[in-house]
C-alpha cells in the first residue's frame, strides 16, 4: 500500500508568491508546494517570508525547471524537498506523505 493514495488533502492555489504568501498568513498550511521560479516573488523569497514567521512551520517542497537553485541549496534554505521538472506527481506525494508521518509520529 502507498502513503500517497491516503492522503486526504484540502488543495488551495495562488497565482503568485505575494498571493500564496497572504493565504499562509490567513490560514497557515500543512504543506506548500511551490515553483522555484514564479511572478510576484519566487519559491525561494516564500520559503524565506514563511520561515521568518513565528508560527508552525509548514513543509515546503519546492520544484523547478532551472538551474537557478539546486537540491542541497535549496535544503539549505529550509525547503524539505525539492524536485527537478519533470517530475512525477506521485512521487511527490509519497515523498508528502513520509513527512507528514514523520511529523505526526514526533509529537
Amino acid at each position: 500500500m502507498r502513503p500517497a493514495r491516503n492522503l486526504s488533502v484540502k488543495v488551495l492555489e495562488a497565482e503568485n508568491g505575494r498571493q500564496a504568501f497572504a493565504y499562509f498568513q490567513e490560514k497557515p498550511v500543512d504543506v506548500i508546494i511551490s515553483d522555484v521560479r514564479m511572478p510576484g516573488g519566487s519559491g525561494i523569497e516564500l520559503l524565506e517570508r514563511i520561515r521568518e514567521l513565528k508560527c508552525a512551520q509548514p513543509i515546503v517542497i519546492l520544484v523547478s525547471a532551472h538551474s537557478d537553485i539546486n537540491e542541497s541549496e535549496a535544503l539549505k534554505r529550509g525547503a524539505q524537498g525539492f524536485f527537478p521538472k519533470p517530475c512525477h506527481c506521485e512521487i511527490i506525494l509519497e515523498k508528502i506523505s513520509a513527512f507528514l508521518l514523520e511529523r505526526k509520529t514526533a509529537i
